[in-house]
Order: C-alpha cells, then sequence, then structure tokens
C-alpha cells in the first residue's frame, strides 16, 4: 500500500469516515453503537473523529448529513 502513496492507518480511516457517515444518515442506532460498529471504543471517540472528519458533531452529521455533501 505504501507505494500506493497511501498507508494501512489511511485507508482504515477513510473506510471508517465512510462507514460512520452511512450509519449516522441511514441508521438510527446510537452513537455507541456506530462507534462500536467502525472499531471504536466509544461515542466519546466517534466524537473526536467527527471533529477531525467533518469538523462538525457525528450528532450533527446525523441530523444534516456531511458537510459539504
Amino acid at each position: 500500500m505504501e507505494q500506493a502513496g497511501t498507508t494501512f492507518a489511511a485507508v482504515l480511516d477513510d473506510g471508517r469516515r465512510e462507514r460512520a457517515a452511512d450509519l449516522l444518515i441511514q441508521s438510527d442506532l446510537p452513537l455507541a453503537q456506530v462507534a462500536r460498529n467502525i472499531g471504536l471504543s466509544e461515542a466519546a471517540v466517534l466524537s473526536r473523529y467527527a471533529r477531525r472528519w467533518w469538523g462538525t458533531t457525528a450528532r450533527a452529521v446525523r441530523d444534516h448529513g456531511v458537510p459539504g455533501e
């Protein structure tokens, strides 16, 4: 993967971001369950990732969709 200009961590992060967006927008799962489904330990960790990924909260993504899309 590094030959392609990416790392496993980056691929994992991209996959988590996409799956989290899908689960937040298309399901009513509690945030803690969304976090567990994407391999994170708890909702607070999902919130930190959401701020990094989208510049907003996971709840805001659930309510309004992914910013800029």
